[in-house]
């Protein structure tokens, strides 16, 4: 059980940075296609680009980032789904 709860939040974690990370960028006006906002990886690409053109030094965003993807595969594979 509190593996599968460990999953979930990793998961929430990841859903809701993207959320907040597509926002970030559309309301800074990068254009990112409805059909790719979703992929991991796409935005943060599209985030470390528009930190390069800008100035900006924002690269331990996509550090974790790539910790929360890290989480929720380590937590898929530990979890007992017949629970």
């Amino acid at each position: 059980m509190v593996l599968f709860l460990s999953f979930t939040l990793s998961v929430l974690v990841l859903v809701v940075s993207q959320i907040m990370m597509w926002h970030f960028l559309v309301k800074r006006g990068v254009k990112i296609p409805f059909a790719l906002a979703g992929t991991p990886g796409y935005v943060d690409k599209l985030f470390l680009k528009w930190c390069a053109d800008n100035n900006r030094s924002f690269a331990w965003v996509v550090v974790v980032r790539a910790l929360s993807i890290i989480a929720v595969i380590v937590s898929a594979y530990y979890t007992n789904w017949n629970d």
